[in-house]
């Protein structure tokens, strides 16, 4: 999203703003209109008083490429008509500035009441966010706040000043918590130059637990800033605008220390996704493509070489044989022909089990999909791609964007869910490993499991070989039990890129954990987990780190330790319906009391995600929701449904 200033001040100046430009050339709508931006947002001020506004949302609204566009403005500028009239003429989204919470605060303080001009506008069908702006004494509704408008973005806007009064510092301790318990919460550096938000040298809890909070506020300004003590040394130094010492109390400055090179995500290589182009958009026809992996991914998780573009719980059949014909081969024969051709259409009975969470939160749909930035030749296969699925190509032009393969069913444990621990080794063809160099200068991810992936010597030596210099845009996912990801083995990956390392943890408890994993102590699994965040903190490429659980009754009790394990350590979550197929004993779905059980606990674990982690409920509803469709399936029978939560 790229914000433009279309407005210089409000019609009455906000009682806790100091950041609106008074003076300025509003740009011209032609201006508007032929920048490049897929997603723009009108800034100000007040955007609405923008004099081209209607104007621009028309001609926006009747192009053939036309683009999301958002507008900013104070809530009390944006009461009932004014967003029907915004939503009519095409708008896409509000960002609503927000001074108060609460009837009694907004009167006296004459503003209008955000939280209401949010609902009105999302009753209407706009995207919202909001900016929350504050002085000393309304600093404490700033966590409540954001809490209340969670899971949408908040973006937090710092005034020092009370009306008439001196310039007081920031509490940054408790804005630093505020900023750990609620994800949402973001600090904004667009409209204030210098000030108005707090350095990353000010908040080092937040630092290390959210390393991408300081993106929008570091930009290269080819001088060393010298605002603080602490910047002589800071690895950041020539990134930092902060210029606000007052900000800071002498207890909060005599504490600062320099930001290592790099701790933040923000000083690596980072990568934009853009919307698909609006003339591929065009192209698109029939009902919207539920899920793109026909078309993206390629899954050689069975070492049988029995190939499928996604996982094995949740597609029917197959889609060839790696052991029997080349991946190339495989990625345009007959099985991904019939299924790109079913996944077009609405009956996706012969290729999707209804346990699948992405059916639900449509997380891989045609509409979610992005145009991820790099090299010309990464960029151009994905675009290539996304003109494929828009024209519902049966026989694809472009290579695979995902690839996942597990090279060999070996396990060091022994898990009651899975059979790899029970079943005769099996192993892929070693050629395979040949052939992944070709794939890597078009592949966003490459995906090892198994079995134990890092139980494997030729994925060893991948990992160590990997040369993030001759591959700028690969990265590679592993999903594993972490009992073989020791400090000792990161030593030899610091050229390698991780993109994201999926530890199977399926409990919450010590107790638990060895009754389902049945492998190393809990403990020894938390020790190197600690050692894996550890290394990303200054790693070459952030990567995510993701903990998975499997609902099932015989741990989904600890779900909630589960969550309290990822939550502290501020990780991702997985969470999947267990499979019972060849599972003797294990299947609980036709059984109304154990069914009960787990959906009962995993809605305890959507409400812990309501107050504690807005960015996991998709996750925690889409794995509910799988669990309850794949009972009433095996009850009753049926079709496949999508969307549905």
């Amino acid at each position: 999203m790229r914000r433009i200033t279309v407005a210089f001040g409000c019609a009455t100046p906000c009682p806790s703003c100091i950041a609106c430009s008074r003076s300025g050339q509003e740009p011209t709508v032609d201006a508007l209109l032929a920048d490049e931006a897929s997603s723009l947002v009108l800034g100000g001020g007040d955007a609405t008083r923008y004099r081209g506004l209607g104007e621009l949302l028309e001609r926006n609204r009747v192009s053939k490429a036309p683009r999301q566009l958002w507008l900013e403005a104070p809530a009390r500028s944006l009461d009932g008509p004014m967003l029907e009239r915004l939503h009519a003429r095409g708008l896409h989204g509000v960002v609503v500035q927000i001074e108060a919470m609460g009837e009694a605060m907004c009167k006296a303080l004459k503003v209008g009441d955000g939280e209401q001009v949010i609902a009105a506008a999302e009753a209407l069908g706009l995207e919202t966010q909001a900016r929350l702006c504050v002085r000393p004494k309304t600093f404490p509704i700033v966590a409540p706040l954001a809490q209340r408008l969670a899971p949408r973005t908040v973006w937090l806007e710092l005034v020092r000043q009370d009306w008439g009064q001196e310039e007081r510092p920031i509490p940054s301790a408790a804005i630093e918590t505020a900023l750990l318990a609620l994800p949402n919460l973001q600090l904004s550096s667009y409209r204030l130059k210098g000030r108005g938000y707090l350095p990353p040298c000010a908040l080092p809890r937040a630092r290390e637990r959210r390393p991408a909070l300081f993106r929008h506020a570091l930009r290269e300004r080819g001088v060393a800033n010298t605002a603080l003590p602490a910047c002589e040394g800071c690895s950041l130094r020539t990134q930092c605008d902060w210029n606000d010492p007052g900000a800071l109390d002498e207890q909060a400055l005599s504490t600062l220390r320099p930001v290592a090179k790099g701790e933040l995500e923000a000083e690596r290589r980072h990568f934009e996704n853009q919307a698909v182009p609006p003339a591929i958009v065009a192209k698109r026809r029939g009902p919207e493509v539920v899920c793109t992996t026909p078309w993206t991914t390629m899954e050689v998780v069975d070492p049988d070489g029995r190939t499928r573009q996604c996982c094995s719980t949740w597609t029917v059949g197959d889609r060839g044989n790696a052991k029997v014909n080349s991946l190339a081969e495989v990625w345009n024969g007959a099985g991904y022909r019939a299924a790109r051709r079913v996944m077009s259409g609405t009956e996706l009975k012969s290729l999707c089990n209804a346990i699948c969470s992405r059916l639900y939160d449509l997380r891989f749909s045609e509409s979610a999909l992005r145009i991820q930035s790099g090299s010309k030749v990464f960029v151009d296969n994905q675009l290539l791609l996304a003109e494929d699925i828009a024209e519902r190509r049966e026989e694809t032009r472009g290579k695979p964007l995902y690839l996942a393969i597990c090279p060999s069913t070996y396990c060091n444990y022994n898990c009651i869910m899975c059979d790899h621990g029970r079943s005769p080794r099996r192993e892929l063809p070693e050629r395979i490993f040949d052939e992944l160099p070709g794939l890597f200068p078009t592949l966003k991810n490459l995906t090892l499991l198994g079995g134990e992936p890092l139980a494997n010597p030729r994925v060893m030596q991948l990992l160590r070989e990997f040369d993030v210099e001759q591959f700028p845009d690969t990265a590679i996912d592993l999903v594993t039990n972490g009992s073989l990801l020791t400090a000792k083995v990161l030593k030899h990956l610091t050229k390698c890129t991780l993109g994201d390392v999926t530890v199977s943890v399926n409990a919450g408890t010590p107790e638990v954990y060895q009754q389902v994993q049945r492998g190393l102590p809990m403990a020894q699994l938390l020790e190197n987990l600690d050692a894996l965040i550890e290394f990303r903190r200054t790693h070459h490429r952030w990567f995510g780190i993701t903990l998975s659980f499997v609902l099932q009754p015989a741990s989904a009790h600890t779900v909630l330790q589960f969550a309290q394990l990822a939550h502290e350590r501020n990780l991702r979550i997985r969470l999947m319906a267990m499979n019972p197929e060849n599972h003797e004993g294990l299947d609980f779905y036709v059984e109304p009391d154990r069914v009960e059980g787990v959906l009962h606990h995993a809605g305890q674990l959507v409400a812990f995600c309501e107050r504690n982690r807005p960015e996991w409920l998709g996750e925690a509803r889409a794995g509910l929701s799988a669990v309850k469709e794949e009972a009433a399936r095996r009850r009753a029978g049926g079709a496949v449904r999508v969307g549905q939560t």
